[in-house]
């Protein structure tokens, strides 16, 4: 399937922008998922995901800084608001993607650009 593919490449290539990509894909599944199951996103859990992606040691990737979110991640966020279903979940998406922002390791993730905000305006994502 085209997620397994996808999770395939992004294990092999290692590179900082690959590894980044990770955690922008995973952030954002885990923001449905926990949607799904009627959880909000923690800081903590988020924190963790990105520690277990990019290792305890990512400070010394020398990890750039995003210009704008990328186009998979814009993709997949909207795809998981289509698999969502009923007000609440709807609802809980909403804020768990707004609460990434929380997350974000320093500059290194594009939830806390500008932009990030934009794309969720854009969506009718912000209230």
């Amino acid at each position: 399937s085209l997620v397994q593919a996808r999770n395939s490449s992004l294990e092999v290539n290692r590179t900082p922008d690959a590894l980044l990509l990770r955690c922008h894909v995973g952030l954002v599944e885990l923001a449905y998922l926990d949607a799904l199951n009627g959880q909000s996103t923690t800081p903590e859990v988020a924190g963790e995901l990105v520690d277990n992606l990019l290792g305890a040691s990512f400070h010394e990737l020398g990890l750039p800084t995003p210009l704008c979110v990328p186009d998979l991640v814009k993709s997949l966020v909207r795809a998981k608001m289509c698999e969502v279903s009923g007000q609440h979940q709807r609802r809980l998406l909403h804020e768990n993607l707004l609460s990434l922002n929380a997350t974000a390791i320093g500059p290194a993730l594009c939830f806390s650009l500008p932009e990030w905000q934009e794309f969720l305006s854009e969506e009718g994502l912000l209230d």
